[in-house]
């Protein structure tokens, strides 16, 4: 879902549909659900629809960290996702200027927040899931989570390479923007797979 959200946020920035509704959060051109129909509103209304689905499954795996039976940095990550999603919505907001209230809410540096922010979040619910989904506990399946962490981020900067503006096979689109960075963050947590596998030492 964070993947995905990733991937529906570079479109809508690459579309232009970031403002699309005028500029409004949480309204969409002062109506709560637009035309559904393929157009601006619908493609930034959209984007912020899944951000809070997703938001509320991200507080629903730190409530199951808590509920079952994880270890202490499984549930430590959880909750620091959750933690700092709220300055994500904020920051989001701010980048559609919330209704025009704050003045030069769209701009780079806003953008480069909320990626960081976001960037943060996927990498806490990755380590959430490879630390949680150990059924050895720590250091179990070592070898194979460095032999998947590997082949994954080897494929994702492939990958990118391929959908970048230095390719020129493709043209960079929309479409191709969101296969970049869904890519490029493939690369990302495969990379940090390979640490966690590493620093817990590969088992014989």
């Amino acid at each position: 879902m964070t993947l995905t959200l990733f991937a529906i946020g570079v479109y809508t920035a690459a579309t232009g549909s970031g403002l699309a509704c005028e500029a409004q959060w949480p309204l969409c051109s002062d109506q709560l659900i637009p035309a559904l129909t393929i157009n601006p509103d619908f493609i930034e209304w959209f984007h912020r629809v899944w951000a809070m689905v997703t938001g509320f499954l991200i507080i629903g795996v730190a409530g199951w960290a808590w509920l079952g039976r994880f270890d202490r940095r499984t549930r430590l990550a959880a909750t620091l996702a959750v933690a700092i999603l709220p300055v994500q919505i904020t920051v989001g907001a701010i980048t559609v200027t919330i209704s025009g209230l704050v003045p030069g809410g769209y701009t780079v540096s806003t953008h480069a927040a909320h990626l960081i922010v976001a960037l943060t979040i996927f990498t806490l619910l990755g380590l959430v899931t490879m630390w949680g989904g150990r059924e050895d506990g720590p250091g179990g399946g070592s070898t194979r989570l460095l032999r998947i962490g590997v082949t994954v981020a080897v494929g994702g900067v492939v990958a990118s390479a391929v959908f970048s503006r230095a390719v020129p096979l493709l043209t960079y689109s929309p479409g191709a923007q969101a296969t970049f960075y869904v890519a490029g963050l493939a690369a990302h947590l495969g990379l940090v797979a390979a640490v966690v596998a590493a620093s817990e030492g590969v088992d014989g």
